[in-house]
């Protein structure tokens, strides 16, 4: 069982949300991992199978050095035995790594949903696509940056999620044989969440399997996924999939 979970530090999340690596490292040895901090602060982690990772600080300060957040959960995702990975709200999101929990934003240094869930996109379509997360994964996708006006210029669909608000759901269509199109969005205080589909995409059928997504063909409807990303292990992020409530 992991430890009680504390409360560790981020830095500025204009780019990237940054993550201390003195507590990236205790929660890796929490689960019973081996880790080594190197001369130049690059951290070591050993798994039982002799495989092992590194984390290079991308910039130190106060003696800690800090990597960005999307890469811990990458090397995480890519090891079996590391501890549970999630992500909790929209808006100042958090971050459970095992016992370690970092809440990403504060009310002076506000971290806004549509940017960093925008930053994970390639992470998230990676981890639900890839047959093989050890492997690494590659996908070609497009998605929706709501911090530009001319998005409102994008059809738009709401749809009832049955699911509480703040939890944050993800819109997955096939935009042609290689290419997701995906968009991320809160879930409302009455249960449902509006997101932005591909323009040519004009009629949806909601599937349960990543599997059955395909492009629009001759006007059909298209195959369409919706995925539940937070409160759900991120490295089985198809147990997060479900249909929308009629």
């Amino acid at each position: 069982m992991f430890i009680a979970a504390w409360l560790a530090e981020f830095q500025n999340c204009t780019d990237y949300c940054y993550i201390g690596l003195n507590d990236v490292q205790q929660a890796y040895e929490s689960a019973g991992l081996k880790t080594k901090f190197k001369p130049d602060g690059t951290l070591y982690i050993t798994f039982p199978d002799g495989q092992w990772r590194v984390l290079m600080p991308r910039f130190t300060t106060g003696g800690q050095g800090y990597v960005p957040a999307e890469m811990l959960i990458i090397n995480t995702l890519r090891e079996p035995l590391t501890p549970e990975i999630k992500l909790s709200g929209y808006d100042n999101p958090l971050l459970s790594f095992g016992p370690l929990k970092v809440r990403l934003g504060t009310q002076a240094q506000p971290v806004a949903g549509m940017n960093f869930y925008h930053q994970m996109i390639g992470l998230l379509v990676g981890a639900l696509t890839s047959p093989k997360l050890e492997q690494g994964w590659s996908a070609s996708y497009g998605g929706i940056d709501r911090r530009f006006p001319e998005t409102d210029t994008w059809p738009q669909m709401t749809v009832k999620t049955g699911l509480k608000a703040g939890e944050v759901v993800m819109l997955l269509t096939k935009k042609d044989a290689d290419t997701y199109f995906v968009d991320l969005a809160p879930v409302a205080q009455n249960g449902s969440a509006t997101l932005y589909r591909f323009p040519q995409h004009h009629s949806l059928k909601f599937v349960n399997d990543v599997r059955a997504l395909s492009p629009s063909l001759s006007g059909d409807e298209v195959p369409a996924l919706l995925v539940k990303v937070t409160g759900v292990n991120l490295r089985d992020l198809k147990s997060g999939i479900f249909l929308p409530k009629s």
